[in-house]
């Protein structure tokens, strides 16, 4: 309940709209640790994730509660916020929290990592190396899995509700951080907290006392199972132990690997467990954060190197002794002014004061003047006629006296209701008109804001483009510029200055401004946004905020416009693609969840070892010689059997006896997955135990008991070779 608890606090604060940086990074750790704890602290799975998703909703209502609603907060909003937040945390857990804990356990299941305690002349079957293609990805499942995949879900997402929620904007908020986006953008920065979220709770769970340790601890036996008052001489359990430790080692079968070393102990619990028929413990893909540390290391250099190359991108202008007064002599300082209404009506009083206002901007000789997005309502074509010979006449009489020589760009913002369009639907325009007179260009918002611009009819995504004395134009209105992708035409295009008008409520202006930055510094180029009910300003290539102002309903802003070189980034050249290929290699991990996984066995599993899905128990010869067998399996009802030594290369544990105390098996050689003879329960659960990589060890005449198990009817000990389980 803790868990929970805290985890719907980082949501709500850690959530792009109110933001505290620091929660806005530990928001997917501490959602991970909550998924892992719900999933065991209740029976039922199913009430489990209804649990973890309506957490993440409630906590998704409280900072996105003004979102949905205008000019106040309703119960139908909330109830719409509700909505919003259950599809987000629904997408979230069963698209990336779910399959990346099936996937962890699918790691661990197929791919378990050498001893941890093998001697430094390990054979290269032991390593990583000696897997697959598919083996060696599957190993870092663990660290890659819930990025990969949340970033896919994001993006998805991303293409109905945009990215403004994302957390890559509320990290955004350093400026270290923010640079990063001109390399790949916002997807990169979501992938970043993920990773390290990931990583994070990768060392958590690793570091965390498993139910062996504590049962060893009890006992006064760290090293070892066997001895003392619940073993035998000859290594087989009784007593306390071997009536309660089957449920606990269940939950272990092969952690030894991790947290102890001893490959005989990890062999004999893999035997108690298999003979046990239990499911293994959420935790038992830890074990291989032993073989991935080399991967968090290097995660977390990764980290620490991007962060310095951000640092040094924040001031590239003048880093290294570069003089200040180079890079401001490169820049371009217009004037531009920002005439803010809000739905004003052909000849209402707002209306009149409106096109005063924007007289006295143009009279003044600004470069650009914006109005905010839909300044104006009109029902009819002839009312949108009007509206544009105004401007016309304006620019005619004022326009083409600026300073500069350039004359003034007037954009004018309305929506239009009525003419052709059907009943109760709209458009949103934002013409743009050279100081001629003349329409550079008539956009309409290609994105309307879901549920809220429900009657406004889409325009082609296409952002238009022109060429001007002062750099290349182009401009987007309002929500067009929430995705990433859509808003690259620019960067492509060369943009030099992206006029932006907008219209905003509540909590949103503030956060949809710093979301704006983004944009600015994926593509490098300079954002003059004019808004109502928000925040006003500027922006430059490198997210300089050169103005920030916040703007009412009813508002005139002047501020100096300054134009940096546009610069170029990686982003547009290529880091948008890695987006997509996160998509594909989610896709992918998507699909690998629906291969059996048998077959999955036989892809992954080390090369040059035979046997399909089967526990190897003794180890190859250097060269490449039998695989010995380990005695001791448990029968069906708790005796044990006696194994005997293969001599094929591939030899497994197999012959699980049927029948009562003291029956015996044979080992017997063979390649096919889940061929060990036997009862059906006992073939699923060998098909259930970690394929064993092999060890190329000189030979060794030393032998060592092996506990596999106890019961009733006795326990006898099979000889194998020590460090060959």
């Amino acid at each position: 309940m803790g868990l929970l608890c805290i985890t719907w606090v980082t949501i709500a604060f850690g959530n792009s709209m109110q933001p505290i940086s620091i929660l806005a990074w530990a928001a997917p750790f501490v959602l991970l640790l909550s998924y892992d704890f719900t999933r065991r602290s209740f029976k039922s799975s199913i009430l489990a994730h209804i649990i973890i998703i309506v957490v993440q909703a409630l906590g998704t209502v409280f900072a996105m509660a003004g979102m949905l609603s205008y000019p106040s907060v309703t119960a139908a909003s909330l109830g719409a916020t509700f909505c919003l937040g259950l599809a987000l945390a629904t997408a979230t857990t069963l698209g990336a929290l779910l399959p990346a804990t099936r996937l962890w356990r699918l790691a661990a299941d197929l791919l378990p990592p050498a001893p941890a305690a093998a001697p430094r002349g390990l054979a290269p079957a032991c390593r990583a190396s000696a897997l697959p293609l598919l083996g060696r990805a599957l190993l870092v499942v663990p660290l890659w899995a819930y990025p990969v995949m949340h970033g896919g879900v994001t993006t998805l997402v991303g293409l109905v509700l945009g990215h403004d929620h994302d957390q890559g904007v509320a990290v955004s908020d350093s400026a270290p951080v923010l640079q990063l986006a001109s390399l790949f953008g916002l997807w990169g920065l979501n992938l970043l907290v993920d990773a390290v979220a990931a990583a994070a709770f990768l060392v958590a769970a690793a570091s965390e006392r498993t139910p062996l340790e504590r049962l060893q601890a009890t006992d006064g036996r760290a090293s070892t199972f066997g001895g003392g008052a619940d073993s035998d001489d000859d290594g087989s359990v009784d007593g306390p132990l071997a009536a309660m430790g089957l449920g606990l080692m269940s939950a272990t079968s092969d952690i030894g690997y991790l947290y102890e070393g001893a490959r005989r102990r990890a062999a004999a619990t893999a035997v108690v467990m298999a003979s046990s028929g239990l499911e293994g413990s959420p935790h038992s893909w830890a074990r291989l954060a032993r073989p991935l540390r080399r991967h968090v290391a290097a995660l977390a250099a990764a980290v620490v190197l991007l962060l310095a190359v951000g640092g040094g991108l924040v001031h590239s202008d003048s880093f290294y002794q570069r003089p200040v007064t180079a890079a401001v002599a490169r820049e371009q300082r217009l004037a531009a002014s920002c005439v803010v209404g809000q739905s004003a009506r052909v000849g209402s009083a707002d209306y009149v004061w409106l096109w005063a206002k924007t007289a006295e901007r143009v009279a003044a000789g600004d470069n650009f003047v914006l109005w905010a997005e839909e300044a104006v309502d009109v029902v009819d074509d002839a009312e949108e006629a009007a509206l544009l010979a105004a401007g016309r006449d304006l620019l005619a009489a004022h326009g083409g006296g600026a300073e500069g020589g350039g004359g003034t760009y007037l954009g004018l913002c309305y929506q239009k209701f009525g003419g052709n369009l059907p009943r109760g639907r709209s458009t949103n325009h934002f013409v743009l008109l050279s100081p001629n007179g003349s329409v550079v260009w008539d956009y309409l918002k290609a994105f309307p804001v879901p549920v809220v611009e429900a009657h406004v009819i889409a325009g082609p995504a296409r952002m238009p483009i022109a060429d001007s004395p002062y750099g290349r134009l182009s401009g987007a209105i309002c929500f067009d510029l929430d995705r990433p992708l859509y808003t690259r035409q620019a960067g492509a295009a060369r943009v030099d200055l992206l006029l932006q008008p907008s219209w905003t409520w509540g909590a949103v202006g503030p956060r949809h401004f710093a979301a704006n930055t983004l944009r600015a510094v994926e593509n490098g180029l300079t954002i003059l946004r004019c808004s109502s009910a928000g925040v006003s300003g500027v922006l430059g290539p490198r997210g300089q905020v050169r103005h920030y102002l916040l703007t009412g309903q009813r508002d005139v802003l002047t501020f100096e416009l300054p134009i940096q070189p546009r610069v170029r980034t990686l982003y547009v050249l290529a880091g948008w693609l890695l987006e997509w290929a996160n998509l594909a290699a989610a896709v992918a991990m998507w699909a690998a969840l629906l291969v059996p996984r048998s077959y999955a066995a036989q892809w992954v599993r080390p090369r040059g070892q035979a046997g399909g899905d089967r526990v190897l128990a003794g180890g190859m010869s250097e060269d490449g010689g039998d695989a010995e067998e380990a005695g001791g399996l448990l029968g069906a009802n708790g005796g044990v059997a006696r194994g005997v030594r293969g001599s094929s290369p591939g030899a497994t544990l197999a012959g699980l006896a049927s029948t009562g105390a003291g029956a015996s098996g044979a080992g017997r050689a063979g390649s096919g997955v889940n061929g060990a003879a036997g009862p059906s329960r006992g073939a699923s659960m060998w098909g259930k135990l970690r394929s064993v990589i092999g060890t190329e060890e000189a030979p060794r005449t030393d032998t060592e008991p092996l506990l596999a198990g106890g019961s009733d009817g006795g326990a006898a000990a099979a000889d194998v070779n020590e460090g060959r389980s």
